[in-house]
């Protein structure tokens, strides 16, 4: 295991809410009229849009694409309404005012978006979805080669210039 990180609900801007009551809101008024992208079918950003609809009530258009990329690039430009994504995908859109985050879905605030509140603090107890990278060796690694994989990996991960642009899930 790498890193955990939750997930951020953002919306393009143009996107009347700037809450994420205002966009619940906003989808319960005109069911399947908001679109959200995801990397594909079956992925957590997926998964954790279906979580959404179950605990708002609110029904979204599901969009998946063939990766992060492309959800990206059609949110940015107005083609899609929302995503769920991972917290370092869309840190520098967020200080950048290119996107409005509206909650983030770990069990406390994240560390490097303190303004941004919690599902549950917005009153969806409970709901909590994480992102998880890990790195993997195949079958049959000598263990002295996964031990110094592992220590060399730990290392990095905990060296100032990843831990400043990382902080741990909430």
């Amino acid at each position: 295991m790498a890193s955990v990180s939750p997930l951020l609900l953002v919306v393009n801007p143009k996107v009347p809410a700037r809450t994420l009551e205002q966009f619940v809101a906003l989808a319960k008024q005109k069911p399947k009229s908001i679109s959200h992208g995801t990397p594909g079918n079956g992925t957590s950003m997926h998964l954790t849009a279906e979580m959404f609809t179950i605990a708002t009530g609110a029904e979204l258009v599901h969009v998946p694409y063939k990766g992060s990329a492309a959800v990206l690039t059609d949110l940015l430009g107005g083609q899609i309404d929302a995503m769920f994504s991972d917290t370092q995908v869309l840190m520098q859109m967020v200080k950048a005012g290119r996107v409005v985050p509206l909650a983030v879905t770990s069990a406390r605030r994240h560390p490097m978006l303190p303004d941004v509140p919690t599902m549950a603090e917005r009153g969806y107890a409970g709901f909590e979805a994480l992102s998880w990278q890990g790195l993997f060796a195949p079958a049959g690694t000598p263990p002295a080669v996964v031990a110094l994989l592992s220590e060399e990996i730990n290392k990095a991960l905990r060296s100032p210039d990843i831990r400043s642009t990382s902080a741990p899930a909430g």
